[in-house]
């Protein structure tokens, strides 16, 4: 199992924990201490759930960058910025998943 696998069945089988968790607040509202136990809970589930989809962003990015070709440029030695060369151009879809993982708005084609 790879790492992006594992990922999907932890994010499923969280999915499926937040979703019976609901049920039983909305079966069980009427109990203050089931709502607030419960609702701290679901809570901290939800917050898990969005940790594991950045992850799972990030890992599929990974996966669309290591299979092209780069390189990496030094292009300032006093400041150190660095320049990536991508070699492959990449497909739409491809572009898709970096951006949404580098968490960019924009980029120039």
């Amino acid at each position: 199992m790879t790492n992006l696998e594992f990922i999907e069945k932890e994010i499923k089988s969280l999915k499926e924990n937040i979703k019976f968790t609901k049920d039983i607040i909305k079966q069980n509202g009427k109990y203050p201490i089931i709502k607030k136990i419960n609702g701290e809970n679901l809570k901290s589930m939800e917050e898990q759930l969005t940790h594991l989809q950045q992850v799972k962003i990030d890992l599929e990015a990974w996966k669309v960058v290591k299979n092209h070709e780069f390189e990496i440029d030094r292009l300032d030695s006093v400041a150190e910025f660095y320049v990536v060369h991508v070699w492959k151009p990449l497909k739409p879809d491809e572009l898709f998943i970096v951006k949404k993982a580098l968490e960019v708005e924009n980029v120039k084609n």
